[in-house]
Protein backbone atom coordinates (compact mmCIF):
# COMPACT_ATOMS: atom_id res chain seq x y z
CA UNK A 1 0.00 0.00 0.00
CA UNK A 2 1.44 3.47 -1.34
CA UNK A 3 2.14 6.22 1.56
CA UNK A 4 1.62 9.85 0.71
CA UNK A 5 5.78 9.84 0.51
CA UNK A 6 5.81 7.29 -2.16
CA UNK A 7 2.95 8.82 -4.35
CA UNK A 8 5.10 12.13 -4.37
CA UNK A 9 7.61 10.21 -5.68
CA UNK A 10 6.44 8.78 -8.09
CA UNK A 11 4.80 11.76 -9.58
CA UNK A 12 8.00 13.26 -9.50
CA UNK A 13 9.96 10.30 -10.70
CA UNK A 14 7.70 9.76 -14.49
CA UNK A 15 8.43 13.35 -15.93
CA UNK A 16 12.26 12.28 -15.96
CA UNK A 17 11.23 8.72 -16.91
CA UNK A 18 9.03 10.08 -20.43
CA UNK A 19 11.73 12.36 -21.21
CA UNK A 20 14.69 9.75 -21.46
CA UNK A 21 12.62 7.18 -23.34
CA UNK A 22 11.81 10.25 -25.66
CA UNK A 23 15.41 10.88 -26.37
CA UNK A 24 16.73 8.73 -28.55
CA UNK A 25 13.96 9.26 -30.99
CA UNK A 26 14.34 12.58 -31.28
CA UNK A 27 18.47 12.52 -31.92
CA UNK A 28 17.48 9.70 -34.39
CA UNK A 29 15.22 11.98 -36.25
CA UNK A 30 17.38 15.18 -35.95
CA UNK A 31 21.11 14.18 -35.64
CA UNK A 32 22.77 13.68 -38.70
CA UNK A 33 23.98 9.45 -39.96
CA UNK A 34 27.67 9.16 -39.14
CA UNK A 35 27.67 5.93 -40.86
CA UNK A 36 29.25 7.95 -44.23
CA UNK A 37 27.09 5.71 -46.09
CA UNK A 38 25.78 6.39 -49.33
CA UNK A 39 25.74 10.20 -51.47
CA UNK A 40 23.90 9.47 -54.46
CA UNK A 41 21.23 12.34 -53.20
CA UNK A 42 24.12 14.56 -51.73
CA UNK A 43 24.65 17.95 -53.24
CA UNK A 44 28.41 16.97 -52.18
CA UNK A 45 29.30 14.73 -55.52
CA UNK A 46 31.97 16.08 -57.81
CA UNK A 47 30.19 17.85 -61.02
CA UNK A 48 29.67 16.04 -64.26
CA UNK A 49 32.94 16.24 -66.29
CA UNK A 50 31.53 17.31 -69.58
CA UNK A 51 34.94 17.54 -71.65
CA UNK A 52 35.64 13.96 -70.61
CA UNK A 53 31.83 12.61 -71.93
CA UNK A 54 31.77 14.88 -74.87
CA UNK A 55 35.47 13.61 -76.02
CA UNK A 56 34.45 10.17 -75.33
CA UNK A 57 31.52 10.11 -77.50
CA UNK A 58 33.73 11.90 -80.55
CA UNK A 59 36.51 9.67 -80.05
CA UNK A 60 33.86 6.76 -80.21
CA UNK A 61 33.01 7.86 -83.54
CA UNK A 62 36.17 8.59 -84.98
CA UNK A 63 37.23 4.69 -84.03
CA UNK A 64 33.45 3.41 -85.39
CA UNK A 65 34.48 5.05 -88.90
CA UNK A 66 38.15 3.46 -89.09
CA UNK A 67 37.61 -0.05 -90.12
CA UNK A 68 39.60 -2.60 -87.73
CA UNK A 69 40.05 0.22 -85.64
CA UNK A 70 36.00 0.44 -84.92
CA UNK A 71 37.30 -2.58 -82.17
CA UNK A 72 38.53 -0.80 -79.98
CA UNK A 73 35.07 1.74 -79.62
CA UNK A 74 33.47 -0.56 -77.64
CA UNK A 75 36.33 -0.90 -75.21
CA UNK A 76 37.00 2.89 -74.92
CA UNK A 77 33.09 3.39 -74.46
CA UNK A 78 33.11 0.96 -71.37
CA UNK A 79 35.79 2.33 -69.72
CA UNK A 80 34.60 5.70 -69.35
CA UNK A 81 30.97 4.71 -68.37
CA UNK A 82 33.03 1.99 -65.47
CA UNK A 83 34.36 5.40 -64.33
CA UNK A 84 31.86 7.46 -64.33
CA UNK A 85 29.27 4.88 -62.55
CA UNK A 86 32.33 4.77 -60.12
CA UNK A 87 31.40 8.54 -59.79
CA UNK A 88 27.96 7.95 -59.52
CA UNK A 89 27.27 10.03 -62.68
CA UNK A 90 24.39 7.90 -64.21
CA UNK A 91 23.28 10.87 -66.20
CA UNK A 92 27.14 11.10 -68.13
CA UNK A 93 27.43 7.56 -68.20
CA UNK A 94 23.69 7.53 -69.90
CA UNK A 95 24.84 10.28 -72.48
CA UNK A 96 27.53 8.16 -73.88
CA UNK A 97 25.20 5.35 -74.31
CA UNK A 98 22.71 7.16 -75.65
CA UNK A 99 24.85 8.67 -78.47
CA UNK A 100 27.17 5.97 -79.53
CA UNK A 101 26.76 4.83 -83.22
CA UNK A 102 25.36 1.52 -81.52
CA UNK A 103 22.37 3.39 -80.76
CA UNK A 104 21.99 5.33 -84.03
CA UNK A 105 21.69 1.94 -85.81
CA UNK A 106 18.88 0.59 -82.99
CA UNK A 107 17.18 4.16 -83.49
CA UNK A 108 17.03 3.43 -87.20
CA UNK A 109 16.63 -0.50 -87.13
CA UNK A 110 12.99 0.94 -84.63
CA UNK A 111 11.99 3.40 -87.00
CA UNK A 112 12.59 0.69 -90.08
CA UNK A 113 10.52 -1.97 -88.51
CA UNK A 114 7.32 0.81 -87.44
CA UNK A 115 7.49 2.00 -90.74
CA UNK A 116 7.64 -1.59 -92.78
CA UNK A 117 10.97 -1.21 -94.37
CA UNK A 118 13.47 -2.79 -92.12
CA UNK A 119 15.93 -5.74 -93.62
CA UNK A 120 18.54 -7.78 -92.18
CA UNK A 121 21.41 -6.68 -93.07
CA UNK A 122 24.93 -8.03 -94.58
CA UNK A 123 27.93 -8.05 -96.58
CA UNK A 124 30.14 -10.43 -98.90
CA UNK A 125 28.71 -12.53 -101.83
CA UNK A 126 25.36 -13.59 -101.79
CA UNK A 127 24.62 -17.22 -102.14
CA UNK A 128 21.86 -19.35 -103.31
CA UNK A 129 18.38 -18.30 -100.90
CA UNK A 130 20.19 -15.44 -99.51
CA UNK A 131 18.11 -12.96 -100.17
CA UNK A 132 14.69 -14.98 -99.14
CA UNK A 133 12.63 -14.31 -96.07
CA UNK A 134 13.99 -15.02 -92.95
CA UNK A 135 12.45 -17.42 -91.19
CA UNK A 136 12.81 -16.07 -88.02
CA UNK A 137 12.07 -12.40 -87.92
CA UNK A 138 10.26 -12.64 -91.81
CA UNK A 139 12.00 -9.59 -92.96
CA UNK A 140 14.04 -9.33 -96.64
CA UNK A 141 18.08 -9.66 -96.51
CA UNK A 142 20.05 -6.46 -97.73
CA UNK A 143 23.79 -6.36 -98.94
CA UNK A 144 26.51 -3.76 -98.69
CA UNK A 145 28.09 -5.05 -101.37
CA UNK A 146 32.03 -7.61 -101.24
CA UNK A 147 34.02 -4.67 -100.43
CA UNK A 148 34.57 -4.54 -96.97
CA UNK A 149 36.55 -1.83 -94.94
CA UNK A 150 36.21 -3.97 -91.25
CA UNK A 151 33.59 -1.26 -89.21
CA UNK A 152 30.30 -2.53 -91.24
CA UNK A 153 29.84 -4.42 -88.08
CA UNK A 154 29.52 -1.45 -85.99
CA UNK A 155 26.20 -0.79 -87.78
CA UNK A 156 24.75 -4.20 -89.10
CA UNK A 157 25.13 -6.16 -85.52
CA UNK A 158 22.75 -3.80 -83.70
CA UNK A 159 20.44 -3.19 -86.65
CA UNK A 160 20.02 -7.20 -86.91
CA UNK A 161 19.60 -7.80 -83.11
CA UNK A 162 16.98 -4.95 -82.59
CA UNK A 163 15.29 -5.77 -85.64
CA UNK A 164 14.85 -9.80 -84.87
CA UNK A 165 14.00 -8.67 -81.27
CA UNK A 166 10.87 -6.66 -82.29
CA UNK A 167 9.87 -8.96 -84.56
CA UNK A 168 9.88 -11.77 -82.03
CA UNK A 169 8.55 -10.40 -79.26
CA UNK A 170 5.72 -7.98 -81.18
CA UNK A 171 5.11 -10.00 -84.46
CA UNK A 172 6.68 -9.33 -87.89
CA UNK A 173 6.36 -6.15 -89.61
CA UNK A 174 3.49 -4.33 -91.71
CA UNK A 175 3.77 -6.50 -94.33
CA UNK A 176 5.55 -9.24 -93.91
CA UNK A 177 5.07 -13.13 -94.98
CA UNK A 178 3.38 -14.73 -91.72
CA UNK A 179 1.74 -17.78 -93.48
CA UNK A 180 3.92 -21.27 -93.57
CA UNK A 181 7.35 -21.59 -94.69
CA UNK A 182 8.79 -25.10 -95.75
CA UNK A 183 12.36 -25.74 -94.83
CA UNK A 184 13.72 -26.53 -98.40
CA UNK A 185 13.80 -30.46 -97.32
CA UNK A 186 10.56 -30.04 -96.82
CA UNK A 187 9.47 -28.20 -99.79
CA UNK A 188 11.61 -31.04 -102.09
CA UNK A 189 9.62 -33.89 -100.75
CA UNK A 190 6.29 -31.96 -101.18
CA UNK A 191 7.12 -30.95 -105.10
CA UNK A 192 7.62 -34.99 -105.71
CA UNK A 193 4.27 -35.66 -105.67
CA UNK A 194 3.25 -32.00 -107.57
CA UNK A 195 1.00 -31.23 -110.31
CA UNK A 196 2.20 -30.39 -113.66
CA UNK A 197 1.91 -26.81 -114.89
CA UNK A 198 1.30 -25.62 -118.37
CA UNK A 199 3.76 -23.10 -119.82
CA UNK A 200 1.10 -20.90 -120.70
CA UNK A 201 -0.71 -20.88 -117.81
CA UNK A 202 2.16 -19.67 -115.71
CA UNK A 203 2.78 -17.25 -117.83
CA UNK A 204 -0.67 -16.26 -117.61
CA UNK A 205 -0.63 -16.07 -114.02
CA UNK A 206 -3.58 -18.56 -113.15
CA UNK A 207 -3.58 -22.13 -112.48
CA UNK A 208 -5.14 -25.09 -110.64
CA UNK A 209 -3.76 -27.43 -108.42
CA UNK A 210 -5.63 -30.19 -106.62
CA UNK A 211 -8.78 -27.87 -107.53
CA UNK A 212 -7.29 -24.90 -105.51
CA UNK A 213 -6.78 -22.08 -107.91
CA UNK A 214 -3.52 -20.15 -107.61
CA UNK A 215 -3.45 -16.58 -109.48
CA UNK A 216 -0.02 -14.97 -109.00
CA UNK A 217 0.97 -11.19 -108.69
CA UNK A 218 0.58 -9.65 -112.31
CA UNK A 219 4.03 -10.87 -114.35
CA UNK A 220 5.24 -12.89 -111.99
CA UNK A 221 4.66 -16.08 -114.07
CA UNK A 222 6.36 -14.33 -117.10
CA UNK A 223 9.03 -13.28 -115.21
CA UNK A 224 9.81 -16.59 -113.81
CA UNK A 225 10.07 -18.31 -116.83
CA UNK A 226 11.87 -15.30 -118.90
CA UNK A 227 15.12 -14.89 -116.00
CA UNK A 228 15.33 -18.70 -115.31
CA UNK A 229 15.49 -19.35 -119.02
CA UNK A 230 13.16 -21.43 -119.63
CA UNK A 231 12.51 -20.73 -122.99
CA UNK A 232 16.30 -21.68 -123.95
CA UNK A 233 15.58 -25.39 -123.16
CA UNK A 234 15.92 -27.09 -126.55
CA UNK A 235 15.38 -30.19 -125.07
CA UNK A 236 12.05 -31.56 -126.36
CA UNK A 237 9.79 -32.38 -124.61
CA UNK A 238 10.81 -29.51 -122.23
CA UNK A 239 11.14 -30.85 -118.78
CA UNK A 240 7.93 -30.56 -116.78
CA UNK A 241 6.78 -27.36 -114.79
CA UNK A 242 5.37 -28.68 -111.21
CA UNK A 243 3.41 -27.28 -108.28
CA UNK A 244 1.86 -28.18 -104.72
CA UNK A 245 -0.24 -27.15 -102.46
CA UNK A 246 1.87 -26.53 -98.88
CA UNK A 247 -0.86 -25.87 -95.81
CA UNK A 248 -2.93 -24.01 -98.12
CA UNK A 249 -1.27 -20.61 -97.41
CA UNK A 250 2.05 -21.25 -99.80
CA UNK A 251 2.42 -23.38 -102.61
CA UNK A 252 5.95 -24.36 -104.28
CA UNK A 253 6.49 -24.43 -107.85
CA UNK A 254 9.14 -26.04 -109.49
CA UNK A 255 10.65 -24.64 -112.82
CA UNK A 256 13.55 -25.91 -114.78
CA UNK A 257 16.39 -24.61 -115.37
CA UNK A 258 17.72 -23.59 -118.69
CA UNK A 259 21.81 -25.16 -118.82
CA UNK A 260 24.70 -25.03 -121.15
CA UNK A 261 26.29 -28.01 -120.26
CA UNK A 262 26.00 -31.43 -119.68
CA UNK A 263 25.47 -32.47 -116.34
CA UNK A 264 24.32 -35.35 -114.56
CA UNK A 265 22.32 -32.89 -112.06
CA UNK A 266 19.33 -31.78 -114.01
CA UNK A 267 18.74 -27.58 -112.41
CA UNK A 268 15.65 -26.39 -111.09
CA UNK A 269 14.43 -23.17 -109.09
CA UNK A 270 11.89 -24.54 -106.22
CA UNK A 271 9.85 -21.04 -105.56
CA UNK A 272 7.98 -20.82 -102.41
CA UNK A 273 4.99 -18.48 -103.27
CA UNK A 274 2.39 -16.82 -100.77
CA UNK A 275 -1.37 -17.63 -101.84
CA UNK A 276 -2.18 -14.45 -100.40
CA UNK A 277 -0.09 -12.42 -102.35
CA UNK A 278 0.63 -14.48 -104.96
CA UNK A 279 4.55 -13.60 -104.98
CA UNK A 280 7.70 -15.66 -103.85
CA UNK A 281 9.47 -15.07 -100.82
CA UNK A 282 11.51 -17.88 -100.94
CA UNK A 283 14.16 -19.80 -103.50
CA UNK A 284 15.78 -23.27 -103.54
CA UNK A 285 18.50 -24.42 -105.62
CA UNK A 286 17.88 -27.96 -106.99
CA UNK A 287 21.33 -29.39 -109.25
CA UNK A 288 23.85 -27.21 -110.83
CA UNK A 289 21.65 -24.00 -110.25
CA UNK A 290 22.82 -20.89 -109.12
CA UNK A 291 21.55 -17.34 -108.94
CA UNK A 292 22.23 -15.10 -106.04
CA UNK A 293 19.71 -13.09 -106.89
CA UNK A 294 16.06 -13.94 -107.15
CA UNK A 295 14.35 -14.03 -110.42
CA UNK A 296 10.87 -12.35 -108.37
CA UNK A 297 11.18 -10.66 -105.12
CA UNK A 298 8.35 -10.32 -102.59
CA UNK A 299 8.20 -6.80 -102.96
CA UNK A 300 7.33 -5.47 -106.65
CA UNK A 301 10.48 -4.09 -107.68
CA UNK A 302 10.75 -0.58 -109.77
CA UNK A 303 11.40 -2.44 -113.15
CA UNK A 304 7.72 -4.91 -113.05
Amino acid sequence: MLTGNDKVQDVLVRPEMKEVAMEPFGSTMIEPAEDHGSDWGTPERKPVNVILVIGTILACWALAMFGPLSIFFPLLAIGVILHLLSKRQLLAAFSIVAFSPFMLAVFIATVSYATGTATLQGMGYPGNGYFNVDPTSRCLRSNGGCCVSGNEWVFILPNNMTVTALSVTLGPMAGSYRGSYPTEAEAKQAIQTGNEVAEKDLRAGFFAIDGYNVKLDEGVGSRLLERLHYDFIYKEPKPPITAAIYDQDCFILRIPVAQNWDTKNPSAAIALISSEKGRPFAFYAEGDYHQPFPPVTWNRSPDE
